[in-house]
């Protein structure tokens, strides 16, 4: 369990980049934004994170790793290059209606990992 709670330093963000972009794909992406759904959350939930089984553990990681998560939900460059890493998917996201989106996801799949994993934010 230790090995799970305590991984180290870099496969967290290692395992979030591989799980993000191992689903967006032009096609996934292009459904997405036609949808207006948000990419990340639906990568998550690909990989069954919210599973009664996995969940605990999910939790337990990215909580204490949060910094590390948090980064690519703050920082732009990190989820645009996150989404765009083929480039297919950087013609896709490289338009005004792509950039919109990208922030829309930023703040969406912040919210829903944060509510995941911290519990509700109540609104003050």
């Amino acid at each position: 369990m230790e090995a799970l709670t305590f991984p180290k330093p870099g496969q967290i963000e290692a395992f979030f980049e591989w799980a993000v972009t191992n689903y967006v794909t032009p096609e996934n992406l292009q459904y997405c934004i036609d949808n207006n759904l948000d990419i990340i959350t639906a990568a998550l939930n690909t990989y069954k994170v919210t599973d009664p089984l996995i969940a605990p553990i999910f939790r337990i990681l990215v909580k204490r790793n949060w910094y590390t998560i948090e980064s690519y939900f703050i920082e732009s460059n990190k989820m645009y290059s996150l989404i765009a890493h083929k480039p297919d998917c950087q013609k896709i996201v490289s338009t005004p209606k792509g950039i919109n989106y990208i922030n829309r996801v930023r703040e969406t799949s912040y919210q829903y990992i944060y509510n995941f994993v911290w519990g509700r934010r109540e609104n003050t």
